[in-house]
């Protein structure tokens, strides 16, 4: 096997790794546009290698995460479940999918994911609507698992169709919805991602596999960069890791649409 291509696996998964251990973002949204630009693999199947790595990444970081105490599963458990389906639905029709528009419409959702990262805020306002929310979701459950199911329909269709495994989504739901604070909802976004990232990466392989060699790399790179990111994410301020995470996913969104387009214009 070709040293770069190898290089590239391992530095795209350790990248990936990275990613979801720091802001439990799905490590799909880094090392599949990495996987297209660089190594030119078409679409469907950089996002079925890169959700099979997500699956070892999320494992690892999600584990320094229990030990930690952020995990909290069973209120999140709707989200969960209803994603299967979405999944399901979603890795069926992205095989139809023509490979320029999966790969531009990849790149759109992870360009404007980044975008409203940095610009995200924290005001008392918002908190105060965040609390009038959480108050009604309390006294109508059955608004509030209605509410979760459909988000988890969503984030299942974006996993299987464009392979995020949803893990900005899931933190915005944790934390406007459930209440959670930000350490423990990206430790328990981490590990819905394992279970989402595992069933969207065998629909894909399913429906057209991947080298598993090229899997081996990849989660080898994956596990260092989820073990040493999510260390260093209980010592990272809020601030400091939407900035980092918030531009690398504009920079990666932005290259990935305007190689789609350029593929488009040659075509």
């Amino acid at each position: 096997m070709d040293i770069f291509i190898i290089m590239v696996l391992l530095l795209a998964g350790v990248l990936a790794g990275a990613v979801t251990g720091l802001a439990g973002a799905s490590a799909v949204m880094v090392m599949a546009p990495i996987l297209i630009l660089i190594l030119h693999m078409d679409a469907y199947t950089a996002i079925g290698l890169s959700l099979c790595t997500d699956v070892i990444a999320s494992l690892v970081a999600s584990r320094v995460y229990y030990k930690h105490k952020n995990i909290n599963l069973i209120p999140a458990i709707p989200i969960l479940l209803s994603a299967f389906v979405g999944i399901t639905l979603g890795s069926y029709f992205s095989v139809s999918f023509p490979q320029s528009t999966l790969s531009g419409a990849t790149g759109v959702g992870i360009l404007l994911i980044g975008l409203l990262i940095i610009s995200k805020r924290n005001s008392k306002e918002k908190r105060k609507k965040q609390s009038k929310l959480m108050g009604r979701l309390k006294k109508n459950k059955t608004l509030k698992y209605t509410i979760l199911s459909l988000i988890g329909l969503i984030i299942g269709l974006n996993a299987g169709i464009f392979g995020a495994g949803g893990g900005m989504m899931l933190l915005a739901v944790l934390i406007f919805i459930l209440g959670y604070n930000l350490h423990m909802a990206i430790g328990t976004s981490i590990l819905i991602m394992v279970f989402i990232a595992f069933f969207g990466s065998a629909t894909h392989y399913y429906y057209k596999p991947f080298s598993l060699i090229f899997l081996l790399i990849a989660a080898i790179g994956g596990f260092i960069g989820a073990r040493y990111s999510s260390i260093i994410a209980n010592l990272t301020s809020e601030k400091n890791l939407k900035t980092v995470v918030g531009v690398l996913f504009a920079l990666l969104g932005l290259f990935l649409t305007l190689n789609s387009f350029f593929q488009v214009a040659l075509f």
